[in-house]
């Protein structure tokens, strides 16, 4: 996992929103590797997520999107 995977799921995230809404986002992330889990504190200044998620996936890349989603 790299800080470009945790860059690319905001992005995505960024890419649903009007081109006139800027959006900023605090992520902390905790991965936990013997159990597959990253788990991710979300907070984005649309206002619309803020919150505590668990994802899981066959790679941590696929479970922080789960995460961020």
């Amino acid at each position: 996992m790299r800080i470009l995977d945790i860059l690319e799921a905001i992005g995505e995230r960024a890419r649903t929103l009007p081109e006139t809404v800027p959006l900023e986002a605090v992520v902390r992330v905790r991965f936990v590797r013997r159990h597959g889990e990253v788990r991710a504190d979300v907070r984005l200044s649309d206002g619309r997520r803020t919150c505590r998620r668990v994802g899981r996936g066959a790679t941590s890349r696929e479970a922080l999107l789960d995460a961020v989603a």
